[in-house]
């Protein structure tokens, strides 16, 4: 397969953080989520998306426009519970719930999932295969987090270093780069923002160079230019307020540049299904 680089955007409003515990507003920052679309525009490239079901309906944005950026929209839960929190029956009723706010709004069933924070088993991700999505990206090897699950895939065939299959069902894992000392994110929004550009690039240039296939995920908060209401944030530490947004007026162009990156080492941008069906 050639060279590949995936996209793709969990579709959440600020308040679907795991670190925010106060009461949700009206306030939005779906502005981030045309800022990711104006990019995708300009760089002529196609995406996968993730949402929160419970959005589709009670928010004011028209998600149908998410679909001619690839036709590749799945779920991302149905109000951002990590699976594991939940027991199997609440995860399979979340779930159920989510797929049908989905059917309602698109009029086609989701092929696509992606588990809120990675968070989420080896069982639960057999009720989400039984459920008959075509893949998953929910893996993630980075322990220094901890919000983060890492399941089990020893039934799974390695089809390369990020790719891993069972049957129909296709898994992908977030990259990492590996160190002597842990690993290193280079697949995530939040870490393109808070690390320095120069570092962050310098990371994906080393993973590259031996890899055919990298992706990354975003959030819209992250590319939100609105100011959230200080009222609205007090429920947060110092800490996780300055991680949900610091330099967020940088994430474009740092996108920008990733993506020129990427381009000018011979990737080509594609979508979670797509690739898997040029795995067929």
């Amino acid at each position: 397969m050639n060279k590949t680089a995936i996209i793709s955007i969990d579709v959440e409003e600020w308040y679907h953080l795991d670190y925010f515990s106060g009461d949700r507003s009206g306030h939005s920052v779906m502005d981030g989520l045309e800022n990711i679309l104006r990019v995708l525009d300009e760089e002529r490239i196609p995406a996968s998306f993730f949402i929160v079901t419970e959005l589709l309906a009670n928010h004011s944005f028209n998600f149908d426009i998410l679909k001619k950026y690839g036709d590749d929209v799945g779920i991302h839960s149905c109000n951002h519970k990590k699976p594991n929190t939940q027991c199997v029956e609440e995860f399979t009723e979340d779930l159920d719930s989510a797929i049908r706010d989905y059917i309602k709004y698109f009029s086609q069933a989701p092929t696509g999932y992606r588990a809120p924070c990675f968070a989420i088993d080896k069982e639960k991700m057999e009720v989400v295969r039984a459920k008959d999505f075509l893949y998953d990206s929910s893996k993630i090897d980075l322990p220094q987090n901890k919000l983060y699950g890492n399941f089990d895939l020893t039934d799974y065939e390695k089809i390369s270093p990020l790719v891993y299959k069972c049957q129909n069902f296709t898994v992908f894992e977030v990259p990492t780069k590996k160190t002597a000392t842990g690993s290193l994110p280079i697949g995530g929004g939040g870490y393109l923002r808070i690390i320095p550009g120069w570092l962050y690039e310098r990371w994906v240039r080393s993973y590259i160079r031996d890899s055919e296939f990298y992706h990354i995920y975003l959030h819209p908060y992250e590319f939100s230019t609105s100011k959230i209401p200080a009222s609205e944030l007090r429920s947060m530490s110092f800490l996780n307020r300055f991680r949900m947004l610091y330099n967020r007026r940088s994430t474009r162009k740092k996108l920008k540049s990733l993506i020129r990156l990427l381009k000018g080492n011979g990737y080509k941008f594609s979508t979670y299904r797509q690739y898997c069906t040029n795995l067929k």
